[in-house]
C-alpha cells in the first residue's frame, strides 16, 4: 500500500513586542528503563540540578507564555532517554507499554496524542518512524528540551492545543566529539554519537548517531494457553518473555554554511532510520505469537535556511522543509498457535493472528516558512 502526502505549513507572520522567556527546570539523572550499568567515553557526573541559563531565563518574566526548558547538555553521558527527561517536568506524564522500542504516550496538562506536537527544531515530527520516538532518543542527541504548555509561539502552528515540546539540537559553530555507551539488563545497549566541525570559512558539519537494543526477556505475570486442550487456564502465572527483541538505528547528517552576509544558517541534511520489533503479545497479553514482528525504514532529506535582520533590524526569516520516504513491514505468516510456555502446536490456517506480509510506503513533504519582527526598543 503506498500513500503520498504534502503537507505545507502555513507561512507565520509574528509581531512581537515582548522578549520570549523560557523558566527554567529542575531535572535530575535517570538510568533509564531496565538499565543497571554504564560506561562512557566521557566522565559521567551525578548531577543534582540541571538549569538553563542565558537570556531565555532573563525573559521569563516578560514573557506571555506557560514555557520550560531543559538544558540536556549536561545529562548527555547519562542513560537517560529525552521521554525520561521530559518525565521530570510538572504537567508532563510519560506512560510506557513495555520494555525498550514500546509504546510511549505523552500526557501534557492533560492532553494527549494528537493535542500535543513534537518538533525537532521547529520542523514537525508527524510524519517520521518510531525510531524518533521520544523513549527511543537520548539525551546526547539534544542540547535543549523546550515544552510550551498551552499557547504556543505562532511559528509552531495552530493546531496543538495542548502543547508543544521542541527538541532543540547542537547548533554551536564548534568543534566538539561526546560519544557514550551503557549495557543493562535483559542485554539492553545503547549507544549515541554526536560531533561537529566548523571551518573558519563558515563551512559546518554535523552528525549524531545512535542504537537501541534489548532482547526484553523479562516476566509477566498472565494466563497461557493449554496446548493439550487448546483452552486458556483460570490461573495466572510468571513466565519469561521470548519473543519481544526490539533494536533501532538512525543517523542524522548535516552540512552547509553559517554567519554569511546572505544567510546565517544553510544546511543540507540527510537522516537515515531503521528498526526492528518482534511482537510477543495481542493486546490481550494472554495471547501470545511467537513469529510476529514489525520492520521499517525510512529516509529523510531535509534544508534548512535562516537569516536573521533581514532587510532590517529585527525582520527574521526561517524557511525549512523535509521530504519523508518511509517504508514498514507487518509480517505475521507462520501456521502456530504458542503457549507462554514457548511450545507450539501447527495451525490449520496461516498466520498466528491476521495473516499478514503487507508493505506500506509513505511519501510526505512538509515545508515551513517564519517570518518574525520584533519591535526595537522592547
Amino acid at each position: 500500500m503506498k500513500k503520498n502526502r504534502i503537507v505545507f505549513m502555513w507561512l507565520t507572520v509574528a509581531l512581537l513586542s515582548s522578549p520570549l522567556g523560557i523558566q527554567a527546570q529542575n531535572a535530575h539523572p535517570h538510568d533509564g528503563h531496565h538499565v543497571s550499568d554504564s560506561t562512557s567515553l566521557r566522565r559521567t557526573h551525578h548531577l543534582s540540578e540541571v538549569v538553563v541559563r542565558g537570556r531565555y531565563v532573563d525573559r521569563v518574566n516578560k514573557s506571555a507564555y506557560n514555557a520550560v526548558a531543559i538544558d540536556t547538555r549536561k545529562l548527555r553521558n547519562t542513560n537517560l532517554d529525552l521521554a525520561h527527561a521530559l518525565d521530570r517536568v510538572a504537567g508532563i506524564k510519560v506512560r510506557e507499554e513495555g520494555g525498550v522500542g514500546s509504546s510511549v504516550q505523552l500526557n501534557l496538562n492533560g492532553f494527549t496524542g494528537q493535542h500535543v506536537k513534537v518538533f525537532i527544531d521547529g520542523m514537525p515530527m508527524d510524519n517520521s518512524n518510531t525510531s524518533f520516538g521520544l523513549n527511543n532518543i537520548p539525551t546526547g542527541f539534544a542540547s535543549q528540551l523546550q515544552v510550551y504548555k498551552g499557547v504556543v509561539p505562532v511559528e509552531f502552528g495552530g493546531d496543538a492545543i495542548g502543547g508543544v515540546i521542541n527538541i532543540v539540537t547542537n547548533h554551536t559553530p564548534h568543534t566538539y566529539v561526546d560519544a557514550s555507551y551503557s549495557f543493562g539488563s535483559f542485554n539492553t545497549h545503547r549507544s549515541n554519537l554526536s560531533l561537529g566541525w566548523t571551518s573558519k570559512q563558515g563551512f559546518m558539519v554535523r552528525l549524531n548517531a545512535y542504537q537501541n537494543y534489548s532482547d526484553n526477556d523479562y516476566k509477566v505475570k498472565t494466563q497461557w494457553t493449554d496446548l493439550g486442550t487448546s483452552t486458556i487456564s483460570n490461573e495466572e502465572g510468571w513466565f519469561r518473555r521470548f519473543h519481544d527483541r526490539y533494536h533501532n538505528e538512525a543517523v542524522v547528517l548535516q552540512a552547509g554554511l553559517v554567519n554569511k552576509p546572505w544567510a546565517n544558517k544553510l544546511l543540507f541534511g540527510l537522516q537515515y532510520t531503521h528498526e526492528y520489533a518482534q511482537i510477543q503479545n495481542a493486546n490481550l497479553m494472554k495471547i501470545v505469537f511467537g513469529g510476529k514482528l514489525r520492520k521499517n525504514w525510512a529516509v529523510t532529506p531535509n534544508v534548512v535556511y535562516e537569516k536573521r535582520n533581514l532587510l532590517t533590524q529585527g525582520l527574521n526569516m526561517r524557511v525549512s522543509a523535509r521530504y519523508d520516504y518511509t517504508t514498514t513491514n507487518n509480517i505475521d505468516t507462520l501456521s502456530r498457535t504458542y503457549s507462554w510456555t514457548g511450545e507450539w502446536i501447527p495451525k490449520a490456517s496461516q498466520g498466528e493472528g491476521a495473516t499478514s506480509l503487507a508493505e506500506f510506503t509513505g511519501k510526505t513533504l512538509t515545508a515551513v516558512a517564519n517570518l518574525t519582527y520584533r519591535f526595537l526598543g522592547f
